[in-house]
């Protein structure tokens, strides 16, 4: 696993792996009276601590100076960090809710661009609030603004689960169930309820069982206490099987597998509720004996989880495709199409992934648990086949594995950077300042490339004019924006 240094919008190939195709499976209302229920925009990415990956910006930030251009000589130990960020990167890009996500936020960036370019004046107003509109892109946005949930942040060490109840809530003219669960932090005594269940605590939970499962082990080996989290949020759904179904709260890759099938749907908080009514209704815990192996009574969770949430999902592979149009809005000229061209490879394949090896999280746990990543064959084939997301570590040196095959011919990564960048102006105007892309641009910078200087602190915008921009002016520039900032 090599990864490519970035220079400053470009980037070296490196060939790390061959890909070998196979066909069998890897390692054997109108919303108006319920705003205290949505989500504000600032709480659009999930960010923790150190570590964290940026949901439909395809980035992600390791907390540790390793550098990781070379993955198999990292510590197992420090991998665990990129691991944990990369099951993130799967979430988003091979799960029906993962790309609803992506495309959400893209219409909230689209929508801000062309309203920025129609005001009739240079300078503009935020945040910006989309307006109600009778589309179907609307429609999606607010209940999108729901099925997310409440934020994983601020966390709490220990926890106890009161209650769950499933309640009716109005949004754009219709009623939807949600989940919404009572909690008590243990150590303060105070009530923290309710909490709407939604898909950034069964993403969070699912990245922590993997890790915790893998690594575990790993940490033992070297005689090395395993890493605490606190239980808010990374406990809760473990927490809500107990609640619900006694006898599956000890196995994680039933856990698991639950929160991946519930992320194939666009109500992650209640579908996982509803699975797991579901194999208790079937005695799931009764029947795990009457497999020969965990690889068969994997196949058969996938089996008849598919089966139950058919129905109330959109066509994977149709939305994928839909997806991937979407983000062509981002590049329209030939300079970017190397950026089309990865989103169309990388959603391409998740949607084949998916619906090949449906089980593919659960292979990564059973074929990595106690050896690290590095030498997991399911993981290394699947970092293969999608390549990374744009990865950072504390020292600001970027990397990124392309998926293998990908003809990096005008591919250029830091513009997703500068999209997410202007998608924060978007929602803090001035207050989202310096660039976020300072440091990066700094140490990347080639010898007459753009110069980092004050207006990375104060304008960024003002670069459209520059003989060489950097990555935020041209993106700036290719959505009409020149001239145009924020009050």
């Amino acid at each position: 696993m090599v990864a490519v240094t970035i220079a400053f919008l470009a980037i070296v190939m490196a060939i790390f792996f061959r890909w070998k195709k196979r066909n069998k499976r890897i390692a054997s209302g109108n919303g108006q009276g319920n705003a205290q229920l949505i989500m504000r925009e600032e709480d659009f990415l999930q960010r923790l601590g150190e570590n964290y990956y940026a949901p439909a910006f395809f980035r992600m930030k390791v907390g540790s100076s390793t550098s990781f251009i070379d993955l198999n000589n990292v510590d197992e130990r420090d991998f665990m960090l990129y691991f944990h960020e990369y099951v993130h990167f799967l979430q988003d890009v091979t799960t029906t809710y993962g790309l609803m996500n992506i495309s959400n936020t893209s219409y909230y960036i689209r929508d801000a661009v062309y309203n920025i370019e129609h005001c009739g004046q240079n300078l503009f107003s935020y945040p910006h609030k989309i307006q109600p509109k009778g589309d179907f892109g609307y429609s999606n946005y607010r209940l999108w603004q729901v099925y997310r949930g409440f934020p994983i942040t601020p966390m709490h060490k220990k926890v106890t689960l009161d209650k769950i109840d499933i309640q009716k809530v109005p949004v754009t003219g219709q009623e939807l169930d949600v989940v919404f669960i009572d909690i008590t932090d243990v150590d303060s005594g105070k009530k923290i309820s309710p909490v709407m269940l939604g898909a950034s605590i069964v993403k969070e939970s699912m990245a922590y069982m993997m890790e915790h499962y893998v690594y575990e082990p790993v940490f033992k080996n070297y005689g090395t206490p395993y890493p605490k989290a606190d239980e808010y949020p990374y406990h809760i759904c473990e927490k809500v099987a107990e609640y619900y179904y006694q006898e599956i709260a000890t196995y994680p890759v039933i856990l698991v597998a639950l929160c991946d099938l519930a992320l194939m749907n666009y109500n992650p908080g209640l579908m996982y509720v509803q699975l797991i009514h579901h194999f208790h209704d079937i005695g799931i815990h009764e029947k795990m004996s009457e497999f020969k192996g965990p690889n068969e009574f994997v196949e058969f969770l996938y089996r008849e989880g598919l089966a139950f949430i058919k129905g109330h999902q959109y066509d994977f592979k149709k939305m994928q495709e839909y997806v991937a149009s979407e983000m062509k809005e981002y590049f329209k000229c030939e300079e970017f199409e190397g950026n089309n061209r990865w989103v169309e490879t990388v959603l391409g394949r998740s949607s084949w992934l998916r619906q090949q090896i449906p089980q593919f999280m659960i292979d990564i746990m059973l074929y990595g648990r106690g050896h690290g990543a590095q030498h997991n064959l399911c993981f290394a084939r699947i970092f293969t086949l999608l390549g990374s997301p744009f990865v950072f570590n504390d020292n600001n040196e970027a990397t990124i594995n392309p998926p293998v095959g990908f003809d990096i011919t005008h591919y250029m990564p830091e513009l997703f950077w500068a999209i997410q960048q202007m998608f924060w102006i978007f929602q803090y105007g001035k207050k989202e300042l310096p660039c976020q892309l300072k440091n990066h641009c700094l140490i990347s910078q080639k010898k007459g490339a753009a110069i980092v200087d004050e207006r990375c602190d104060n304008a960024p915008w003002s670069r459209c004019l520059d003989a060489q921009m950097c990555p935020f002016a041209v993106m700036w520039k290719h959505w009409g924006l020149t001239g145009c900032e924020p009050r």
